[in-house]
């Protein structure tokens, strides 16, 4: 006799996001490739945060659509924009603001990031 598996159970919600949030969605229905391109194209200044807000899995601090550090898990810098252009699951929020970089200062361009993470195969 055949016996379907039972539905998984649902992902936990992530922790709500700050009250500032201009942006709040899931990597599973947007590509963060997307996100990362609107951001740029509209020349925002802010933080995004995939993950919750208590423990982020990644942040990424822009400055007139420009990413000028990134952290991803113990990763900073290019390798962690790298890792976290290959995130394919998970909630994430743009917070609009200034923010200081918590890590070195990334001097190459967003859209060269964009375009090498297009061209670098996956780990």
């Amino acid at each position: 006799m055949f016996m379907p598996e039972p539905p998984a159970a649902p992902a936990p919600a992530p922790a709500e996001p700050p009250r500032r949030a201009e942006m709040i969605g899931s990597l599973e229905i947007v590509a963060i490739t997307d996100v990362i391109r609107f951001l740029h194209s509209t020349e925002r200044d802010g933080r995004l945060v995939v993950g919750d807000r208590a423990s982020p899995t990644a942040t990424a601090v822009f400055r007139a659509g420009q990413i000028v550090c990134a952290s991803c898990v113990d990763l900073h810098g290019v390798e962690a924009v790298r890792a976290l252009l290959r995130m394919a699951g998970g909630a994430f929020y743009f917070e609009r603001g200034e923010f200081e970089p918590d890590s070195d200062v990334i001097a190459t361009g967003t859209e060269q990031l964009l375009a090498d993470a297009c061209q670098r195969p996956a780990d």
